[in-house]
């Protein structure tokens, strides 16, 4: 499995080799545990791609999304 190097260190952090699989990392560690009922996200550029990964890759998040925001995007 690929991983991101952490410049500056020999630590890799396993599941963030591409941006849309950070995003979902960052989802199932943070956000699904939080206890936010609801989640605004405000997508900018490449953070169209990510988030549309998201909503495919989860779509549990859905029902928690209250406003969702894509400026600049280059998602399709």
């Amino acid at each position: 499995t690929k991983s991101v190097r952490i410049p500056g260190t020999s630590r890799a952090i396993a599941g963030h080799s591409t941006p849309e699989k950070h995003t979902l990392a960052v989802w199932d560690r943070f956000v699904s545990r939080s206890s936010a009922r609801v989640v605004h996200i405000v997508a900018h550029s490449y953070g169209g791609v990510c988030t549309m990964a998201l909503l495919n890759g989860r779509p549990d998040s859905l029902p928690r999304l209250g406003a969702l925001a894509f400026t600049d995007s280059v998602h399709s």
